[in-house]
């Protein structure tokens, strides 16, 4: 319910919680994303070059592509989201897991984004 003072209330578990919109605060932690290696089906993950491009031949069909935000001491709390351009626009929740695993992509150009957040 909204009051003409701002105020909400919110009915929760035997209790009535009152509070101002506008003094919520949000904790944001820049992260520093990077991508830390790749790896073809049944090899070792090696790393990225710096450069914005990899070309994995039509002959790997499946391959996984790391990353990492490097908050070591909130590791346990980082989310990951990816999603791959010209394929699936759509995000996609990869929970804490640092990589993705694509397999029979079409050929092409393709390009992945990845966001990092605290999940508290």
């Amino acid at each position: 319910f909204s009051a003409e003072d701002g105020f909400l209330y919110l009915a929760a578990e035997r209790k009535l919680v009152r509070f101002l919109p506008e003094n919520i605060q949000t904790k944001t932690t820049n992260t520093s994303l990077k991508f830390t290696g790749y790896a073809l089906l049944n090899s070792p993950i090696q790393s990225i070059p710096n450069k914005e491009a990899i070309r994995i031949h039509e002959s790997n069909p499946v391959f996984s592509v790391y990353f990492s935000a490097f908050l070591f001491s909130r590791a346990n709390h980082i989310q990951y989201r990816y999603r791959l351009e010209n394929t699936n626009n759509s995000w996609v929740d990869a929970g804490n897991k640092h990589f993705v695993t694509f397999s029979l992509l079409p050929a092409g150009k393709h390009r992945l984004e990845v966001q990092a957040y605290d999940s508290n």
